[in-house]
């Protein structure tokens, strides 16, 4: 692995022209944060419908407020338990097999939440360097609709191995 690959960042530029590798994944981490109206008006919205309007090219989306959030703790974006995590991760198609690479449509916050769910794991993975505002700066290319995640099959062994 060369230093780049090493680096928790990527540059839109090596990303792209890393889009045909076949164990490449890339997930789009966006959560949407609506400005409050007044004090204790706290909205959080899914960020799917951005991401369905423009993603990076095979890009997949990952639910951090519902599928990867325990929903039964007394604050939001709480780490799920093990298996839920886990669960949640595989159906993205997330395993150690896959380079993940990780972006979102602000400033990197969501991204970075999902790397350190990753990393709490033993994951690695990248972050796009700019997330997708970078990516088209660069006039590089977009996709728009639903991508089809194909599921991994590290659960049971992940799972059964903590």
């Amino acid at each position: 692995m060369s230093d780049a690959a090493n680096s928790p960042l990527i540059s839109p530029q090596a990303l792209h022209a890393a889009l045909n590798d076949p164990d490449l994944l890339i997930i789009d981490a966006t959560v949407e944060l609506l400005a409050p109206r007044f004090d204790g008006d706290y909205q959080v919205r899914s960020g799917r419908d951005g991401w369905l309007q423009a993603h990076i090219p095979g890009a997949l989306h990952a639910d951090l407020y519902g599928a990867l959030a325990d929903q039964q703790a007394s604050f939001s974006f709480a780490l799920p338990g093990i298996a839920q995590l886990a669960d949640g991760l595989t159906q993205l198609g997330i395993s150690p097999q896959r380079r993940v690479v990780i972006y979102d449509r602000n400033d990197g916050f969501w991204a970075a939440r999902l790397w350190w769910m990753l990393r709490s794991v033993g994951l690695y993975s990248q972050v796009l360097d700019g997330g997708l505002r970078a990516w088209q700066r660069a006039g590089l290319p977009e996709q728009s609709g639903a991508q089809a995640s194909q599921p991994s099959q590290w659960l049971p062994a992940f799972v059964d191995g903590l």
